[in-house]
């Protein structure tokens, strides 16, 4: 997979709509280049810190709901 690498970010319109459209661009290759994220059905022993996972339920009140989940150090973050 492609790293995404973000760029410096804006604060003022209409730079940040710009911005935003280029760097969802960049994410959305890296991410393609993937093709398909594994279903998971129950939580990963060692998961990657870094890695995007996609479950397709709730999981012990760990997992909310069917959806994409990215893990950090401190736990998994939905991110859609």
């Amino acid at each position: 997979m492609r790293q995404y690498q973000p760029q410096v970010s804006y604060t003022e319109e209409p730079e940040l709509a710009g911005f935003l459209n280029r760097e969802y661009g960049k994410v959305a290759l890296s991410l393609n280049t993937v093709q398909e994220l594994k279903i998971e059905t129950i939580l990963p022993t060692r998961p990657t810190v870094g890695k995007i996972y996609f479950f397709e339920h709730a999981i012990n009140g760990v997992i909310d709901e069917e959806g994409y989940y990215g893990y950090k150090s401190t736990g998994y973050v939905k991110l859609g």
